[in-house]
């Protein structure tokens, strides 16, 4: 039996029985090294200083990135076997990848959209600007003046970074699941998560950006390098493979795939390697980085492999190493990232920190970026249908992120240009002021005062003492020691200013002294990217969050602090669906497609059955529902680009009055009257005709 195979039939012996560990610096604290063939790994040490929850690598000259733990640190790895941490950046949320350019970094932080961090000065690395993404920021590479974000079902976004500290818009390409990119002279590779694939796309002009082919890939697709003519992609999770069962494909998709791609117009598969069959949802992405004749994987609870690549046909599995999670455990501690330098390789574990292992055969390999996009100052054109919409744009590329409506006026979230002020009217929208600010996410309005969701500045509220005057009222600067953004803000009954910065659940705040708001309660569990919360009460003391993924549950307002007041897994929703207060009651849209309308703090069925649902006409409601506070019900969805209004006066059979695809990224909608205020990203503020 080859040694391969015997690692894929034998991997929880493995796990524990090491035969050939390799030597160990003394403050190794439980990873295992070992080698299979040809002994590509040596002494190992672990990183002081790095977090425990390291994410991401990069190398730029002799400086080491590593990302994790909600910074960006830089360690001097001139002696490349005794790193030192030089500097640290902190409050950056969920980081996932990072990509450097002449000492400029840019990290792509998921729910907290792309970092760029000046870090010329490795010992004071200091943040440039943040650039509020259309999606989950994944995968980023840099070229010349182009940032490419990979943004999951969303696409690659395409930003102009020519002045890092102003970054802007200027399209993007919608791919089926963008996990990661690489660029290499004029073509950027993207893996393609669910579908299984490697989508390859012209980027050498930005005025005409085009998917060249894809690629099937046996397994979940995510990273992707390159050495030479050669293509290396690594997946996960199932099998794609014909002609087998859900069962027999269920976990074998591990492994890395190599691509000749000498000829772009006739890619040529050379062969695979597969690891163990592994499946563990979460921390769920897969890194390759070429170093010589070796490929050094990061397949997460699989560990890091090494793949000698010398003769392509045939690459080998020599060596491995894992990490234990906190209770000392194999195959469980997530091995997150890999960076190669000469004769090292950095390794970073979710649970553990980052070790630099000496590998005698290891080169870092050569970036090709000669050809360089160009075109960089073209934007994207979002056209509106002007016989159904009336449309508002800022002045500048950005996105209108959130909207809300005081009799006549509209406040719009205008990202990087702050709050626009807007006279509505049959005829559309009349601007009549501004709030200059440097961020704006979200805004409600209330009482007389506008909440405003200001990023990195925080929570501010301000009373309206005319449409187009306004003065701060109080100002919470941040949710937590760890949350530096605020990015979304609800205005429910009661005490409670409800809050989020996408990453760390809901916070409510206890908003009856403005100068002195705190956060008195707070539910964790990601909410992903679109806004799941109620937003308003029923039953005078219940909200309700829909968690992606997760779970539905209800909170009681009624207290001096909120409380959670029940849960439903069996009701487990989907990036796709939400709730809101509908006549008295939770709508809340369902992962089959139906909607359910819920009695304050319904629990989940006895029986243990999810809700039964139903639909909306022929409809499958895939959408975040809103109402007007009447009958009339919106449903949006951003990465279908899909707007759906509904009535509702009869709740028994409601009515579809509209339904369209728009070019922007719809948010959910403010109403004046029975018209819905849409936020719709790029293409702008709409209002229907």
């Amino acid at each position: 039996m080859s040694k391969t195979r015997f690692l894929s039939a034998a991997v929880a012996v493995l796990c524990v029985a090491f035969s050939s560990v390799a030597a160990a610096g003394e403050d190794l604290k439980g990873a295992r090294v070992e080698n299979f063939e040809g002994a590509p790994f040596g002494r190992a040490v672990k990183l002081n200083g790095a977090g425990p929850n390291s994410m991401a690598l990069h190398i730029s000259g002799n400086i080491l990135y590593i990302g994790g733990d909600n910074s960006l640190l830089t360690a001097d790895i001139s002696d490349a076997m005794n790193p030192k941490i030089l500097g640290r950046v902190g409050g950056l949320g969920n980081v996932r990848q990072i990509a450097v350019q002449g000492g400029i970094a840019y990290v792509a932080a998921r729910e907290s959209g792309l970092w760029i961090i000046d870090a010329r000065n490795p010992s004071k690395p200091k943040v440039l600007s943040r650039y509020d993404c259309v999606e989950l920021a994944t995968g980023v590479e840099v070229a010349g003046d182009v940032v490419f974000l990979g943004q999951r079902q969303n696409g690659v976004e395409f930003i102009d970074v020519s002045d890092p500290a102003r970054p802007e818009h200027i399209g993007i390409l919608k791919t089926p699941e963008s996990q990661s990119v690489k660029y290499r002279d004029g073509l950027l590779f993207s893996g393609e998560w669910g579908k299984g694939e490697v989508t390859l796309i012209d980027a050498r002009d930005m005025a005409d950006i085009k998917v060249v082919s894809v690629l099937k890939l046996d397994g979940y697709g995510d990273g992707l390098d390159f050495r030479g003519n050669l293509l290396f992609a690594s997946t996960g999770h199932h099998s794609k493979s014909p002609g087998k069962t859900a069962q027999e494909r269920f976990g074998r998709g591990h492994g890395l795939e190599i691509f000749d791609i000498s000829d772009i117009s006739n890619i040529r598969k050379v062969s695979s390697v597969k690891f163990p069959k592994c499946y563990n949802i979460g921390n769920d992405f897969w890194t390759p980085r070429c170093g010589g004749n070796v490929v050094f994987a990061a397949d997460t609870h699989n560990g890091l492999y090494a793949v000698d690549v010398k003769n392509p046909e045939r690459p080998r599995v020599v060596g491995r190493i894992v990490t234990p999670d906190k209770s000392g455990k194999y195959l469980s501690a997530p091995v997150s990232s890999v960076a190669v330098a000469d004769g090292v390789v950095y390794v970073s574990s979710m649970h553990y920190g980052v070790l630099a292992v000496e590998c005698p055969g290891a080169k870092p390999g050569g970036e090709r970026k000669s050809v360089l996009p160009k075109n960089v100052s073209h934007r994207a054109d979002y056209p509106t249908d002007e016989s159904k919409f009336f449309v508002y744009k800022p002045e500048r590329n950005v996105q209108v992120r959130g909207a809300a409506v005081d009799g006549n006026v509209a406040y719009a979230a205008c990202g990087s240009e702050g709050v626009a002020i807007l006279e509505l009217s049959e005829g559309g929208f009349k601007k009549i002021g501004e709030m200059k600010i440097p961020f704006a996410g979200d805004v409600k309005v209330k009482g007389g005062r506008l909440y405003v969701a200001e990023g990195m500045d925080g929570l501010a509220v301000y009373n309206i003492d005319a449409p187009a005057k306004l003065t701060e009222a109080g100002r919470l600067k941040n949710l937590s020691e760890t949350s530096s953004l605020v990015l979304w803000v609800w205005t429910p009954d009661g005490k409670f200013i409800a809050a989020s910065d996408r990453q760390g659940g809901i916070f409510f705040i206890d908003a009856r002294d403005l100068k002195n708001m705190k956060v008195v309660f707070r539910k964790g569990g990601c909410p992903g990217w679109d806004k799941f919360f109620s937003g308003d009460v029923v039953g005078g003391r219940y909200a309700a969050m829909s968690y992606a993924n997760s779970r539905f549950e209800w909170f009681d307002l009624s207290g001096e602090i909120p409380a959670s007041a029940n849960v439903s897994y069996k009701n487990n929703p989907s990036l796709y669906n939400g709730c809101c207060a509908l006549k008295g009651k939770i709508l809340f849209t369902m992962r089959d497609g139906s909607y359910v309308l819920l009695e304050p703090n319904q629990p989940e069925n006895a029986d243990g059955t999810p809700w039964k649902g139903r639909r909306l006409g022929g409809e499958y409601l895939s959408a975040i529902p809103a109402c007007n506070g009447g009958n009339i019900v919106s449903f949006t969805n951003r990465i279908r680009r899909q707007v759906l209004l509904a009535d509702f006066s009869d709740v028994e059979n409601p009515k579809i009055l509209w339904k369209e695809r728009i070019s922007g990224n719809p948010d959910t909608p403010a109403f004046w009257g029975d018209k819905p205020i849409i936020p719709a990203g790029f293409q702008g503020l709409l209002m229907a005709k």
